[in-house]
């Protein structure tokens, strides 16, 4: 594994994630920033402070297939290929895409979780007042521009269109990298001299504001992948194998040629679920387990065609369930389809109401047992 540590601006970021440039893996979970955290964002960016490294991995890789999807809230054209995949920087990224391009709108929540729509924007005289007053000017307001009280009957403050955000001196942030577009809304103003001040004082400063990366090359393992991803996710959830090779399998360019769709792992899933349902044994299994189960019986495979003096081991490590193709998934997983849906698979009684990962060990060897003599 090689990486790069290159310095992009953050114009090229969005030039890249609007254009599928820049993509998500499918193992990444969805947007969610609350509203504030996304004005504090635009703060530092503002003031030029460091907002900390992204990671990009290079796509190309004969090893990884990743099923790439837009940054949420970019609609791209069919079969737009990814350069590179966002492995972390998502949230900020993706914020920093809604609020500062397009329309300006980000679709976010509250510090308790209700949905809403918010833009920003600068007070334009506050900012001018120096680097600690950044925050005071910078102010989050409805979708539609318009800041209401007494239960929406008054209009505090209407900023929903060009001509009435100039009136109240409010710079929107779609415009700070719109290049034309922004210095035709400043010099549309009455007031010229604000509006060269700010322009030299707050647009041109951010319009050089840098991102460092961290770029991984085309030699980078699916297990690389995962290591590094949990090293540096640390505000995120765990990433487990069962979301990785989601990714990877809906990435499988054969299964698509033959099938005409992508193979959904999360689908697949949810039907051998409703399979073991009527097999105690099984009922408790986890999707990892299952993953593990697999892993276990095509090493024995391999184990027992190599003939050579060290044939590979019989294991389901963590880097043994990554390796994984959708052919060695998909083998065992038809004899799942063959179950009838009742039936004890070697135990008795009901399973217990708490699996110890003994009892879940004991579940899947015997589900293996029982692929083993189908596949004979």
């Amino acid at each position: 594994m090689g990486f790069q540590t290159p310095l992009y601006e953050l114009s090229e970021y969005l030039k890249w994630t609007t254009n599928g440039k820049i993509q998500l893996p499918d193992f990444q979970r969805g947007y969610k920033w609350e509203d504030e955290r996304i004005r504090q964002l635009l703060v530092t960016i503002l003031r030029g402070h460091p907002l900390g490294v992204v990671m990009l991995l290079r796509t190309g890789n004969d090893q990884i297939r990743f099923k790439p999807r837009p940054v949420e809230g970019v609609t791209l054209q069919p079969g737009v290929a990814a350069d590179l995949l966002l492995l972390d920087g998502q949230q900020r990224l993706t914020s920093l895409t809604q609020a500062l391009t397009g329309g300006g709108v980000v679709a976010t929540e509250d510090s308790r979780g209700k949905k809403m729509t918010r833009r920003y924007y600068v007070d334009m005289k506050t900012a001018l007042l120096g680097e600690d007053r950044i925050d005071d000017a910078v102010v989050s307001v409805p979708g539609d521009g318009v800041v209401r009280s007494n239960f929406g009957k008054d209009v505090d403050l209407d900023l929903s269109d060009a001509d009435k955000e100039r009136a109240e001196g409010y710079f929107p942030v779609r415009l700070l990298f719109a290049g034309a577009e922004t210095v035709t809304w400043l010099f549309a103003m009455e007031d010229k001299d604000l509006a060269s001040q700010f322009h030299a004082s707050i647009v041109q400063p951010a319009g050089t504001y840098n991102i460092p990366a961290i770029e991984l090359d085309t030699a980078t393992s699916k297990s690389a992948v995962a290591t590094v991803f949990e090293k540096v996710n640390t505000g995120g959830l765990s990433l487990n194998v069962f979301e990785l090779l989601t990714a990877t399998f809906a990435g499988d360019k054969a299964y698509y040629d033959e099938h005409g769709e992508d193979f959904r792992l999360n689908d697949d899933w949810r039907e051998t679920q409703l399979k073991f349902a009527g097999y105690p044994a099984l009922s408790a299994v986890e999707n990892t387990d299952f993953l593990q189960a697999v892993t276990m019986l095509t090493t024995l495979q391999r184990n027992r065609a190599d003939s050579s003096e060290r044939p590979p081991a019989v294991s389901a490590k963590r880097e043994d369930v990554l390796k994984l193709e959708l052919t060695d998934y998909l083998v065992p997983r038809q004899v799942v389809g063959s179950f009838s849906g009742s039936g004890k698979l070697g135990t008795s009684g009901s399973a217990a109401p708490t699996w110890t990962s003994w009892g879940r060990f004991q579940a899947i060897a015997s589900w293996g047992r029982t692929v083993l003599y189908s596949m004979r």
